[in-house]
């Protein structure tokens, strides 16, 4: 088996394959149900099974041009480029949608230009063109095939029109750069693969033609520079692509072969890869906890707070109830403040962990925060109650309930409990503010000077001790 470097371009372009068979309708709900199977097979590369799936569907719907496709593709990426075409060209004859037509064209233009025969690919990537007017990636192949007819001027053309559509296009960058070094025009070519380099930073043969055409221009410093980055993203994407030929080559695809191809992206801080390293993982295995939660931490890095809890929420529908996905789930939309997702994720915790006292903790400042104070007055109760030797969930029912000004003498005895289970200062701070509350001022001017003497330096308590003296002044 062969195994395809630019393979890596598949779990983008899979969502809209997805799409396509949605489009022409009418499909029954087991024929729709094989085309999701087979393109899902794509995705994790289970390229016999995906085909398998494709031809159940031609079984019952031999006119179904997505069948066509999705089988045309299997054969593609196991590089039976025959099979492929003639496959292709199946779900041409079929009615058809101008997307689907479109992105048959690009495919067979791909497969004739990697064949050599520059005649047909131009041919059919024009067709492509015809159908998908806003595609980039059809004006690339374009210019890739005019730059290998040494049509240079026309394969400029090509490039820039691909920019003008997107102007982030990485491979029309990298195109034009590739053209200018030819042509000696450096200064050009060095802003190409600097543009290349920026939008995507990890790939190693930008930095080999930047360190090209630093040489030529006699930038030698800067070329050595750029070779050295080149050796080591060379190297990252080495180990990339052992770990992607061990997952084709496996007879089953293993989660945690994901995973560690995923570790390898975040190393050199690839964060959109490794999202999509997780993501097969969870792919391949719905129930994998693991992946879930790593894939929305991934999320959380890029900022994406979003798309981590949407994570979060497939994992929980594959895995109700689970522990670590609710906790989780809870921990971030807490540090989005989204209390009401939050506050569900934590209600579903304490069913089905009761006995954890920090899930109760945490529920009952949610509510706080929510002003659902008797609501939380009756999680820190429960707090307290599988807590009993916690010293702050006794300490946070005591100050709940000063606060509320409800309960003082239970808020006493409960403060106490937290100085004897554990003396620190934030709990000698709550005593001393229930006994300023319940208008002890001897008793509350000592537990304060007591949390003073531990931590001298918070002015939260000294303002507390002054607020105190002032009343005992007061009194007199």
């Amino acid at each position: 088996m062969i195994f395809l470097r630019r393979h890596k371009t598949l779990c983008r372009s899979i969502g809209v394959l997805m799409f396509w068979f949605h489009l022409a309708g009418g499909e029954s709900p087991r024929t729709t149900s094989h085309l999701e199977n087979g393109y899902r097979l794509i995705q994790t590369e289970q390229y016999q099974q995906a085909a398998e799936a494709f031809r159940l569907v031609l079984e019952v719907s031999p006119e179904n041009a997505s069948a066509y496709y999705g089988l045309g593709e299997t054969y593609r990426y196991q590089q039976q480029l025959p099979l492929a075409v003639e496959t292709y060209r199946q779900a041409i004859a079929q009615e058809i949608t101008p997307n689907l037509r479109g992105h048959i064209y690009l495919r067979l233009g791909q497969i004739y230009q990697q064949q050599g025969k520059l005649t047909e690919a131009t041919h059919a990537v024009q067709l492509a063109i015809a159908d998908l007017p806003a595609s980039d990636t059809a004006q690339v192949t374009l210019g890739e095939i005019y730059t290998q007819s040494r049509m240079f001027s026309a394969a400029i053309h090509a490039y820039q029109r691909a920019t003008r559509l997107t102007p982030e296009a990485t491979a029309a960058q990298t195109g034009l750069g590739k053209i200018y070094l030819l042509q000696n025009r450096l200064t050009k070519a060095v802003d190409c693969f600097q543009e290349a380099i920026q939008s995507d930073p990890f790939t190693a043969s930008h930095y080999y033609n930047l360190s090209r055409a630093y040489r030529l221009s006699g930038q030698l410093e800067l070329a050595q520079s750029k070779m050295k980055q080149f050796a080591k993203i060379k190297a990252y994407q080495d180990r990339v692509y052992d770990y992607r030929e061990a997952l084709q080559l496996a007879p089953n695809n293993n989660p945690y072969t994901y995973v560690k191809l995923a570790e390898v992206h975040q190393q050199v801080g690839n964060l959109e890869a490794a999202a999509d390293a997780y993501q097969m993982a969870v792919t391949v295995e719905p129930q994998f906890i693991d992946g879930y939660c790593r894939l929305s931490q991934v999320r959380i890095e890029q900022n994406l707070y979003d798309r981590a809890v949407s994570h979060l929420q497939t994992g929980l529908q594959a895995n109700p109830n689970q522990e670590k996905l609710l906790k989780t789930l809870g921990e971030v939309t807490i540090s989005t403040q989204d209390f009401s997702t939050a506050i569900q994720a934590y209600q579903k915790l304490v069913t089905t962990s009761p006995k954890q006292w920090q899930y109760w903790r945490t529920l009952g400042l949610l509510y706080v925060n929510t002003r659902q104070f008797d609501r939380a007055v009756e999680a820190f109760q429960q707090a307290v109650g599988v807590g009993a030797d916690s010293a702050q969930a006794h300490n946070d029912l005591a100050r709940l309930y000063a606060g509320l000004d409800q309960s003082l003498d239970l808020a006493v005895e409960l403060a106490n409990k937290a100085v004897s289970l554990s003396r620190e200062a934030q709990y000698l701070d709550t005593l001393a503010y229930i006994y300023y509350r319940s208008g002890d001022y001897s008793k509350a001017i000592q537990a304060a000077q007591a949390a003073i003497q531990l931590a001298p330096d918070n002015l939260r308590y000294q303002e507390q001790r002054q607020q105190i003296q002032a009343a005992i002044t007061d009194t007199k």
